[in-house]
Parts: C-alpha cells; structure tokens; sequence
C-alpha cells in the first residue's frame, strides 16, 4: 500500500553576524590547549572585514607572513647545514621590516620600529637555539632567552592593541610557532623527515592557513583583523 508519510523536522541556524567568532569561543572552551583561539573572538564584525580596503589589507598581511614563515624555515635549515649567508639573514629582517611598515600608518613610527626591535629579537634568538641543536649543546640558556623574547613580543603587542591581541593568546601562537620551530630543526637533525613535514603543517596552520574544520584563524588574520577592528574608520 502507497502511503504519503510526512516528517516534521525543526532547524535552527545561528544567523548572528558574530555566530564564526562565537562558534570558535565555544570550541576554545571544550578543548584544551587552545587559549589563542578566543583571540579570534574579539575581532570585528564581519561586514567591515568584507569591505575591498580590508580584504585587500589582510591579502597584503598574509602575503608578507607568508614570505616571514618560509624564509624564517628556509634559513634555520640552513643553519643546520652549515650554509649561514649574512645577506639571506639580512633579507629575513627587511621581511619583518616591511610587516612592520603596515603598522606605521596606525601606530605611527616609533611603535613601527618597536615592533620590528621584538620581532628581530624573536628571530635572532630562535638562530641561538638552532646553532646550539647543530652543535650538540644544552638549550636550557638559548630557550630562556628566546622565552623572553617571545614575552616581550606579546606584552607589546597587547600594548597597543589590548582589546584584539591578548597577551596569553600571542604567547601561546609564538610559542607554539619557536618551539615547533626548534623541534623541527632537531628532527632534521636525526633525519626524522616525516616528524619534520608534521611541524611545518602544525606552524603553517598556526601562522597561515589556519583550521579549516574548525575554523580557527591563523595568526595572520588575528593580526590583520586586529588593526582593522582597531581602525574601523580607515577602513570604511
């Protein structure tokens, strides 16, 4: 027998226009580990992101973070090799200077050049770190320092900008990012390729690409999207 069989099935979407940046705070409340993840939850909303100006910025943003990720990779393997170059280093600072030129219409040049100062310092002491993995010695002393410096990076940037970049949430994306950086120059030196790939997918991820299942943002974005939330009318 034929028979028209009818369910009635009740939907409700979340159509708030902060329902990503809530979703993200829900999912950083039950699982652990990610603290920096409600950074994201501070941003804008998403109408001014959408505007050409920002999307444009952000473009702009991610672009020259990603040259920062992979020449800041390229060059400490190179320095496990024995291959260090003055002018490839040199190359990584005009890097984070031309980041930091994105911050001077904002902040002005003082804060420009500060950034630029903890930035280096970041770098210069993570180099500490790889030189001390190549030659065999203990890291307690070049990791100390790169915590620091890592701290200092955090503290400033909550500084100026304290509503969108939490000082517990760039500690842990900056850790996270030098420590995997090390971990995965200490791989290559055992020739643990595989474990090697893993951390630069895992920094990619926290720096660039961010968690497409979850929809989590990469530091570029929180960045980005933090001097836009912080700037709204340049941007309209």
């Amino acid at each position: 027998m034929y028979k028209i069989i009818t369910h009635s099935i009740k939907e409700e979407h979340f159509d708030h226009p902060m329902s990503a940046e809530v979703a993200m705070g829900h999912y950083a409340n039950t699982n652990p580990n990610t603290s920096h993840i409600m950074a994201t939850a501070l941003i804008a909303g998403n109408e001014i992101m959408l505007r050409p100006y920002s999307v444009e910025f952000r473009m702009n943003i991610g672009s020259l973070f990603s040259r920062f990720f992979w020449r800041t990779r390229d060059y400490l393997i190179s320095l496990l090799d024995n291959r260090e170059s003055s002018d490839v280093e040199m190359e990584l600072y005009k890097n984070i200077d031309e980041i930091g030129s994105f911050i001077d219409p904002f902040y002005g040049p003082n804060i420009a050049n500060e950034f630029n100062s903890c930035m280096r310092d970041m770098i210069k002491n993570l180099i500490f770190n790889v030189r001390d993995i190549r030659s065999g010695k203990d890291l307690t002393d070049s990791k100390k320092l790169l915590t620091q410096s890592v701290t200092t990076l955090a503290n400033f940037l909550n500084r100026i900008n304290p509503t969108q970049w939490p000082y517990t949430a760039i500690v842990d994306i900056f850790s996270d990012f030098t420590n995997n950086c090390i971990e995965q120059i200490s791989a290559r030196k055992s020739k643990s390729w595989i474990e090697d790939m893993r951390l630069v997918d895992k920094n990619q991820d926290l720096m660039l690409s961010g968690d497409i299942f979850s929809g989590i943002n990469p530091f570029t974005e929180i960045f980005a999207k933090g001097i836009i939330a912080q700037n709204q009318q340049r941007f309209i």
